[in-house]
């Protein structure tokens, strides 16, 4: 009896924990992909911009999740991190300028443009690479079983 019952505490225990790191891994992968899709979605250069205008500069969804930026790894706070300090120093260096016949000339400078399209790359990889999807989880399972099965051969 005695067993079977801390069997069953010990179960409930593990269990527990199991649900709270798969709820935090859920949480993490939400926050990775509105980070990437965000990231992604940001104009790199001055025509893009041109078209969405100088918001579309900023990045409020990191703005708005810089207190969950906990539940990244290392890496994924710096690679974030870095792509949020370039985003506010490009817009320090926006200018936009009327010109006469009433369209607008936007001017930003293009190694800032060069740097912005590395941030970004890096970034988005880093992020992405991270998010547990089902094809990750069937490469993961068959490279497992197949490096196993490497093992018993040899």
């Amino acid at each position: 009896m005695y067993v079977s019952f801390t069997l069953g505490v010990l179960g409930g225990l593990l269990s527990g924990i199991l649900v709270y790191f798969v709820r935090q891994k859920v949480r993490a992968d939400r926050l990775r992909t509105a980070i990437a899709t965000e990231v992604r979605n940001t104009p790199l250069d001055a025509l893009a911009t041109g078209l969405k205008g100088e918001v579309g500069l900023q990045t409020p969804i990191i703005d708005a999740n810089l207190d969950k930026i906990h539940l990244l790894t290392k890496d994924e706070i710096v690679e974030v991190e870095n792509f949020h300090r370039h985003m506010q120093q490009v817009q320090e260096h926006y200018e936009e300028e009327k010109q006469d016949d009433g369209r607008k000339k936007i001017h930003i400078p293009s190694k800032l443009q060069r740097k912005s399209r590395d941030y970004a790359r890096n970034t988005a990889y880093e992020l992405e690479s991270h998010i547990w999807n089902r094809s990750n989880i069937i490469f993961a399972v068959k490279f497992w079983s197949d490096e196993r099965g490497d093992e018993e051969r040899y």
